[in-house]
């Protein structure tokens, strides 16, 4: 990992304001600048992602975002996940993350800019369980924002296979649009950090278009 920063439409997603938060389209903003490929530097030796991110026709509240990880120099798919973004009451947005039942079905190329899979609800299943839903928030003032996410490991916590116990986890995700800012952490029942880097390191990950 590199140490860093921490990973529409009102008028412009690159402008976005309190006043979109007030008409209660955060999740439309969040989704327009979601959308894009983003890429680790070639001088960072310890990571080599390309993060894809597609709109796709909504199934259900909100809006709708495909989300794949490619990693290597073969750029292996890594990870695919549904982004389900959903406006809170107060200002925000919840996003709720969906795993594929057969996500071979799905993939796409990094030049994509739409998913031209149908997909329904029978097609996916949650990501991980209650409590884990990442929560944005438009905060100009942090660095690394003005978008800010947090799976919270005071809510969030799974079954690791591979320890057979139970650990919390924290995700954390800044995004503006030029850059994406991603790390996550597992922690034990006593709060030992079990993966993941130090606070305030992120991987970072640039915008290609």
């Amino acid at each position: 990992m590199r140490a860093g920063l921490s990973l529409s439409v009102c008028a412009s997603f690159l402008l976005a304001t309190p006043a979109c938060a007030q008409d209660n389209r955060d999740a439309e903003s969040l989704a327009a600048l979601m959308i894009g490929t983003h890429q680790t530097a070639p001088d960072d030796p310890n990571n080599d992602f390309v993060d894809t991110r597609v709109s796709m026709t909504p199934i259900g509240p909100g809006h709708w975002v495909y989300y794949q990880l490619n990693t290597g120099a073969d750029r292996t798919v890594y990870r695919q996940r549904v982004l389900q973004l959903t406006d809170k009451p107060e200002g925000g947005v919840v996003q709720t993350t969906w795993s594929l039942k057969e996500p071979q079905q799905v993939v796409v190329e990094p030049s994509a800019s739409a998913l031209t899979v149908d997909l329904t609800m029978e097609d996916l299943v949650p990501a991980l369980g209650e409590g884990c839903d990442q929560h944005w928030r438009y905060d100009e003032a942090l660095e690394g924002g003005p978008w800010v996410g947090l799976v919270d490991p005071a809510t969030c916590t799974i079954f690791s296979q591979g320890r057979q116990d139970q650990i919390a986890i924290k995700a954390e995700a800044r995004l503006n649009a030029e850059t994406l800012y991603q790390t996550e952490k597992g922690f034990d029942a006593e709060g030992n950090l079990l993966f993941g880097g130090p606070e305030g390191e992120f991987i970072i990950l640039n915008r290609q278009d």
